[in-house]
């Protein structure tokens, strides 16, 4: 015999390679799904980022319209003054100021590292230039829109699915072991190339032979296999277990974001239809006291600082119903 070539091949028990690729979608689909889950983390940290480098934007504008509007009103009080009224109101106002040019300053400053972190989330160069428009166009919250997130509650949550995916291939392991009781089947055929006898006479001398074979393992080592059943089985309800406890901690978050949302909406809505224009109002009337002399200068003052808060904490609200929403 010079040389012997074989070909075989294994018949797995009824069922087993179904399960495979049962398993094998299964698996293939939670990756997927937590693919799809990383990407929604993403949108919303690019989003949060995006939203938090705006509201800087909107800051400094307010600041420096404020600004500017103290330095008119300080000019007026030190004409006042001249005139000898109570110079304490000059002094409020070019405190005010002070503070004012301080927090331009910071927010000048805060400019490029959230900059830096938003470029980070989009893969590019920390430094690289970012288009970042003056003003945007907030949106409105219908109340059909909050509906439909209350209602949809946790049904697209690509973790939480990923997770009853990981439980399914959980569910296939288990079936899987339990098959290793039955045994598989393997069929083959053997060729052997035979060279001529040394002697001659030799009956069959030369001839090629072919041999067809048939076998099959025994799964006689039960002990081994009900170990691999019970590890799958303690795996399923381990992955049980860790979708429960995930998805009470989800319900508990999106009970939070539910809650940020309303109140951040209820914020906006609330310093856009009252406390803005009864700042305004507010601030239009101590001028007018001021300038019939029945106010001192530091009511006109501390009516502006009043105003400058309520516009930061408006466009802080909108701000954070966007990144919620």
């Amino acid at each position: 015999q010079n040389q012997r070539f074989g070909l075989s091949q294994t018949f797995p028990t009824a069922g087993k390679r179904r399960l495979r690729g049962a398993r094998a979608a299964a698996s293939a689909e939670a990756l997927k799904l937590r693919y799809e889950g990383e990407i929604a983390s993403l949108v919303y940290q690019v989003k949060e980022a995006y939203f938090e480098r705006v509201y800087i934007e909107y800051a400094l504008r307010i600041a420096q319209e404020n600004l500017d509007l103290l330095t008119r009103l300080e000019s007026v009080g030190q004409a006042g003054v001249r005139v000898g009224k109570e110079a304490s109101g000059v002094v409020e106002a070019q405190l005010a100021m002070g503070q004012i040019e301080e927090d331009v300053r910071r927010l000048i400053e805060l400019r490029t590292p959230l900059s830096a972190a938003l470029n980070a989330l989009l893969g590019r160069e920390a430094m690289a230039p970012l288009e970042i428009p003056s003003g945007i166009e907030f949106r409105e919250l219908p109340e059909t829109a909050m509906a439909a997130i209350e209602q949809s509650g946790l049904k697209e949550n690509e973790e939480l699915r990923a997770l009853e995916k990981a439980e399914d291939v959980g569910d296939i392991e288990v079936r899987l072991a339990e098959k290793e009781y039955w045994p598989d089947l393997t069929v083959g055929i053997d060729y052997w190339d035979t060279g001529e006898a040394r002697s001659p006479g030799v009956m069959e001398s030369g001839k090629d032979p072919v041999m067809l074979m048939a076998s099959f393992n025994l799964p006689i080592w039960f002990h081994k296999i009900r170990g691999k059943i019970e590890s799958a089985k303690a795996e399923r309800e381990s992955l049980i277990a860790k979708r429960q406890g995930r998805e009470l901690d989800l319900q508990s978050q999106f009970q939070m974001s539910l809650f940020k949302l309303r109140e951040t909406h209820r914020r906006a809505e609330l310093y856009e239809k009252d406390l803005m224009p009864l700042a305004q109002s507010a601030l239009e009337t101590a001028e007018i006291a001021y300038t019939s002399g029945r106010a001192g200068f530091a009511e006109l003052v501390d009516a502006q600082r009043r105003l400058l808060d309520l516009q930061l904490s408006q466009r802080r609200a909108q701000i954070d119903r966007e990144i919620e929403w």
